[in-house]
């Protein structure tokens, strides 16, 4: 994502590192000076705007985005509440190291408080231990691909569906005669390309339950090129690199290859190249991509 050299909340995206807080104009909004007092406690911390709003013709920023490095660690922002009979200032944390008992809403802490948001923005945006990336990448991963298969199986149940009656002929026609072609009504009523969905359907299952398994390797590429490669089954980083010779040798033309693919386009013996929050991740099966999918 670009951002701009210069302070000014009229520019989206704006991104403040530690070298430039001490150098912004006063006065300062809260907001602001909530930023300016994080990212010198912690100096690996960047905010990038993505939310203003314009009060009295002038534009503000209500929103940042937190990272800390190049990982995206939650979101500041500055909401106004009626509170006991009239609008509040409030400030809002939303990150997944905040976590509510049951009916609390969305990973977010809010408080009306400047030492308490800061105390708790302290604590929700510090730096991730390697443990923490590593099980992020993994969770990311799996859950994507599990999203990505569960899809491909709606639109292949979708498209049965809307020629059940067909189908049921079909099957007992089966059932009574023995094998056969399918019936032309069957065959007038599927989609053309019914056998490239079942296929791809199968495909995405099959890869899906490879890394619920645990089976193979996941990667997250990172803005600057550099890719971070995690050993599924032993929870453990591989490598940190932007040379994919770095790899084990088994993994390199897997990652070639799904690097040159489109998005959500799963490889029985490779595995598939996602999105998710911006950044795009890699998983990678285990075994040889000659091997015969089981």
């Amino acid at each position: 994502m670009e951002t701009t050299n210069t302070f000014n909340p009229n520019t989206l995206p704006y991104k403040l590192t530690a070298d430039r807080a001490d150098h912004l104009l006063q006065p300062l909004d809260e907001l602001h000076m909530l930023m300016c007092d994080l990212v010198k406690k912690i100096p690996s911390l960047s905010f990038v705007v993505t939310d203003r709003t314009f009060m009295q013709n002038n534009p503000r920023s209500d929103g940042f985005d937190v990272f800390a490095g190049t990982e995206k660690v939650g979101r500041l922002f500055q909401s106004s509440e009626y509170r006991d009979g009239k609008y509040t200032k409030v400030y809002a944390i939303r990150s997944p190291r905040i976590h509510h008992g049951r009916g609390g809403r969305n990973n977010t802490k809010k408080t009306i408080h400047y030492k308490v948001v800061l105390r708790e923005a302290l604590k929700a945006f510090a730096p991730p231990e390697m443990g923490e990336v590593v099980s992020k990448i993994i969770s990311t991963v799996v859950d994507r691909t599990t999203n990505l298969a569960n899809r491909a199986n709606s639109h292949l149940t979708w498209m049965f569906q809307q020629c059940s009656q067909e189908v049921a002929e079909y099957l007992a026609s089966v059932d009574s005669l023995g094998p056969q072609p399918i019936s032309e009504a069957l065959n007038t009523k599927l989609s053309k390309d019914w056998r490239t969905r079942l296929h791809n359907s199968q495909v995405a299952k099959y890869v899906a339950e490879k890394a619920q398994r645990a089976y193979g390797a996941a990667i997250k590429m990172l803005p600057d090129g550099t890719f971070i490669a995690v050993d599924m089954h032993e929870k453990q980083v591989i490598a940190v690199t932007s040379n994919p010779y770095d790899l084990p040798e088994n993994y390199q033309t897997k990652f070639a290859v799904l690097k040159m693919m489109e998005k959500d386009q799963p490889i029985a013996n490779a595995g598939v190249k996602v999105e998710y929050d911006g950044a795009m991740y890699f998983y990678l099966t285990d075994g040889d991509m000659e091997a015969a999918a089981e």
